[in-house]
C-alpha cells in the first residue's frame, strides 16, 4: 500500500474527525494510530509524530502552518484550541487528521507540503 492510499483508507475510517468536536484532543492519539496503519500495511516510508507549541515563542519545533494553528476561541464551536499539536511527519509532508480542532475550514485530512512550511516557519526541515 502506498502512503496515499493509507491516508485515504484510514480517513474514511475515521470521518467523525472531519468535525471540530470529533477531531478535539485527539491529536497524538490519531498521529500514533495512522503510523501503526500504515506500517501494519506496508507502507514503506519512514513516518514519525511531530509535536509542536502552537503558541508564539521560540520552540525546537516550528509551527508548520501558523495560519492554521493558532491559540484561540474556535471558529465553529464551543470551545478554545489547544496550545501545542501532534502530527504524522512523512518525508515531504506533514499529515494530519485533526486539524479541525483548530479550523473548520482546513481540509480533511490536513496535508502541509515541507516546502510550504519551511517558508512560513522562516527556515528548512
Amino acid at each position: 500500500m502506498t502512503i496515499h492510499e493509507a491516508i485515504t483508507k484510514f480517513m474514511s475510517a475515521h470521518r467523525y474527525l472531519e468535525t471540530p468536536e470529533g477531531a478535539y484532543l485527539k491529536c497524538d492519539q490519531m498521529a500514533y494510530a495512522f503510523i501503526r496503519f500504515a506500517q501494519d500495511n506496508g507502507v514503506e516510508e519512514y513516518l514519525q509524530t511531530y509535536e509542536f507549541l502552537v503558541t508564539e515563542g521560540w520552540t525546537s519545533s516550528p509551527n508548520p502552518d501558523p495560519k492554521t494553528y493558532q491559540l484561540r476561541k474556535h471558529d465553529t464551536a464551543s470551545f478554545s484550541t489547544a496550545d501545542w499539536h501532534c502530527i504524522v511527519e512523512a518525508p515531504d509532508f506533514f499529515i494530519d487528521f485533526t486539524g479541525r480542532q483548530y479550523l473548520s475550514t482546513v481540509n480533511y485530512p490536513h496535508i502541509i507540503q515541507k516546502e510550504k512550511a519551511a517558508g512560513a516557519a522562516g527556515g528548512t526541515w
